[in-house]
Parts: structure tokens; sequence; C-alpha cells
């Protein structure tokens, strides 16, 4: 039975020592999104209910249409150049649209 193990052990390594060379070559094949309102959208509504998930009194049937509402309200206010030029998602967007989910009903 160990030598079973041990002849999985080695191949497994074989494997990804035979691997590892083309990791880099797969992400760079992998095409970038381009940051959209929409995206930001869906991003924002996401860290909301995985922020808001773990939360007790949170009601859990409306929390995705909540975070999604707050999401949508707060781009109402964000301009489409400060859009393009996100290379990631600001902690003070992540905070606001979670801190106001719960005053917006759908």
């Amino acid at each position: 039975m160990s030598s079973r193990l041990a002849a999985c052990s080695r191949f497994a390594v074989a494997a990804v020592l035979l691997l590892a060379p083309l990791a880099p070559a797969i992400a760079e094949g992998i095409p970038e999104k381009p940051v959209t309102r929409d995206l930001v959208r869906r991003s924002l509504a996401d860290y909301c209910i995985y922020g808001l998930n773990g939360r007790e009194g949170v009601d859990k049937g409306k929390l995705v249409d909540s975070c999604t509402c707050a999401a949508e309200r707060f781009l109402k206010t964000v301009k489409d150049p400060d859009i393009a030029t996100l290379t990631e998602l600001p902690d003070a967007w992540i905070r606001t649209v979670t801190e106001t989910s719960a005053r917006c009903p759908k």
C-alpha cells in the first residue's frame, strides 16, 4: 500500500514540475475584462452580500435585493471617467454600499 502511495506522490510531483512552466503562458492567455459600470455594480453588490451574510439581524431573504439596490443607487453618483480608471474598488465605495443597503428596499 505504501509503495502505491509513493508512486502516486512521485507522479504528482512530476506532473507539477512538467506543468509549472506553462502556468504563466496560460495566465497570459486569459484576457482581462474591461471595467464597466455593470461589472462595478455586480462587484459592489457581491462585497456587500459577503460582508453582511455573517451578521446577526440581517434578513437573508432580502440581502441580495438590498445590496443590489444599494449598489445601483450608489453608482448613480459616480461618473463614467471615474469607473473607467478603476484598477480596484475603493474601500469607501464598498463601505458606503454595505452601510446603505439596510435602507434600500426593492
